[in-house]
């Protein structure tokens, strides 16, 4: 083989090294299918369950769950409800206890087999309607739209978002909200948002250097260079080496829902 026929082949060989490398960066982005889809395989263990923990860590307190209180406060018998992004469904029976049927969407369907799975028994099958729609790639067509709020005779009016709109990339987060106006066109309709808190985190680095140093740089949120410290101006930080979007997100709620929102951090 001569020279320049190597040098052909080395480099045909690093864009391909270099192709596969965009392409496992990109399914290990947190607004991706195929993350949330491997997500699915331990999501128990992976995942940390945020209205189990609300509930446990306010009931030492003798308090109600933020969650559970904002649901409590607008239960409606009558009414539809709906749970923008609800993974393995366990926020599924808390809407049921105080809304007549329900429905999740999701962008995996893994985890709406799990969802499926964790209501058994608690919710009837014709009280419950799970779709598969990826809401961040791009605006639902009016089909879909219809389909989803075609689900009962009753369209929604009443939704929790809880932890999904953690993507770094504007465009997912934006689309995931236009989805959620599209479908609560309604202007009484309520939608409670559960976003991650950028004062926790910055919290939990603080603790970290108090108690282990090490921690703190494998573990924390890094600002050793002008990019990571652009993200967390931002409000992006890293988990599991994958980029997360933490509030700050609050008045964009209100610019794009027009003001039908409870915000939790």
């Amino acid at each position: 083989m001569s020279s320049l026929a190597k040098a052909n082949k080395r480099e045909a060989a690093s864009r391909a090294a270099e192709k596969s490398k965009k392409r496992q960066k990109k399914n290990k982005a947190c607004g991706t299918e195929s993350y949330w889809d491997q997500a699915a395989t331990e999501y128990d263990a992976e995942i940390v369950d945020n209205l189990d923990q609300s509930i446990t860590f306010c009931a030492k307190q003798n308090k109600i769950s933020p969650l559970v209180a904002a649901v409590t406060k607008y239960r409606n018998k009558s009414l539809t409800a709906v749970d923008f992004g609800c993974g393995p469904g366990r926020h599924l029976p808390l809407l049921s206890e105080h809304f007549n049927q329900i429905i999740g969407i999701d962008i995996s369907a893994p985890l709406l087999d799990l969802a499926q799975a964790h209501t058994d028994g608690t919710i009837p099958d014709e009280d419950l309607k799970l779709h598969h729609f990826d809401l961040g790639r791009k605006e639902l067509q009016a089909p879909q739209v219809q389909t989803i709020r075609g689900s009962f005779a009753q369209v929604p009016r009443f939704a929790i978002c809880t932890n999904v709109l953690i993507m770094p990339q504007e465009r997912l987060w934006s689309n995931i909200l236009k989805n959620i106006k599209k479908v609560l066109s309604i202007p009484e309709s309520i939608v409670v948002f559960l976003v991650p808190s950028l004062e926790s985190a910055l919290f939990v680095q603080q603790r970290f250097k108090l108690w282990d140093s090490k921690a703190a740089r494998q573990e924390g949120i890094p600002t050793v260079n002008k990019k990571s410290a652009m993200n967390l101006l931002e409000g992006i930080i890293p988990r599991d080496d994958v980029p997360h979007k933490v509030s700050g997100l609050f008045f964009f709620f209100n610019l794009m829902l027009g003001g039908w929102v409870m915000c939790l951090v």
